[in-house]
């Protein structure tokens, strides 16, 4: 009888620690849901889920941010340009762009 009544004593606590149990893992997963993130060669524009709307005055750069409940990313992808620097005289820039007009205009008379 002693036994049951040990239980019995012990069941508030038990449903407190249950309680809080859940409470903390729910505030974990929705701290951990306020956050979205960019990747690499991505812009991003916030997109509010409740009210609809995208925020225009703020373009974001790759990385991890807080967005909030409810907001998410529209992710845009950049634009890949590449540069390349090379040591050439003078004389061979100019060759190369009058080859690279000669080619332009070669490919929109005769192919177009």
């Amino acid at each position: 009888m002693g036994f049951c009544r040990d239980l019995r004593d012990n069941r508030p606590l038990t449903i407190k620690i249950g309680v809080s149990i859940s409470i903390i893992i729910t505030i974990i997963v929705l701290i951990a849901k306020s956050f979205d993130g960019i990747d690499a060669h991505q812009y991003g524009l916030l997109y509010n889920g409740v009210s609809v709307k995208i925020d225009n005055d703020n373009v974001y750069d790759t990385g991890l941010y807080y967005v909030g409940l409810g907001n998410s990313f529209i992710h845009v992808r950049t634009p890949r340009i590449i540069y390349v620097y090379t040591k050439i005289s003078i004389n061979d820039y100019v060759t190369t762009i009058i080859f690279a007009l000669l080619k332009h205009y070669i490919y929109r008379y005769l192919f177009l």
